[in-house]
């Protein structure tokens, strides 16, 4: 098991049986809910995606990495056209197994990973990717999910 620091931000109305479930890592609800905190490992991470989805808020922005690592930049132009872009370095070279299964993914391979943008269209759609790669028994990295600057509104 590998400890993992967890930032997610969550739109919606964080419900009450919620709130005090994960009271030790709720760090702001307006506007945006903040969930900060170390999680035991990927099984606790995807369980706290879940819950969070199950109780109606809608996933805005992912950053998690292993708890000793440093901290990574914020950022990146990935595989847009959508509301959002998932970035995710993968253990090990991965890349032609990614790419026949997730297709329009942008994929590169490193010395000893890969990286794998997805246009995410629905705000819940990671989850899908999440499965995908999950079912592949895939070793996440780092997980980055950032609104697609490109599909952002002028303000």
């Amino acid at each position: 098991m590998t400890p993992l620091k967890v930032r997610v931000d969550a739109q919606g109305a964080v419900p009450d049986d919620l709130r005090s479930e994960l009271a030790g890592i709720l760090r702001a609800e307006e506007p945006v809910a903040v969930f900060c905190g170390t999680v035991v490992d990927k099984a606790a991470f995807y369980g706290l995606l879940h819950r969070l989805r199950r109780a109606g808020l809608t996933i805005q922005d992912v950053d998690v990495h292993p708890d000793d690592a440093a901290t990574t930049g914020r950022g990146g132009d990935g595989a847009g056209n959508g509301t959002s872009v998932a970035t995710f370095w993968l253990d090990g070279l991965v890349g032609d197994v990614v790419s026949g299964v997730l297709s329009g993914a942008d994929v590169a391979q490193q010395a000893s990973s890969t990286t794998l943008r997805v246009g995410l269209r629905r705000a819940d759609e990671v989850f899908d990717v999440l499965d995908r790669l999950e079912s592949l028994n895939l070793d996440i990295g780092h997980l980055h999910v950032r609104p697609d600057a490109r599909s952002a509104k002028p303000r």
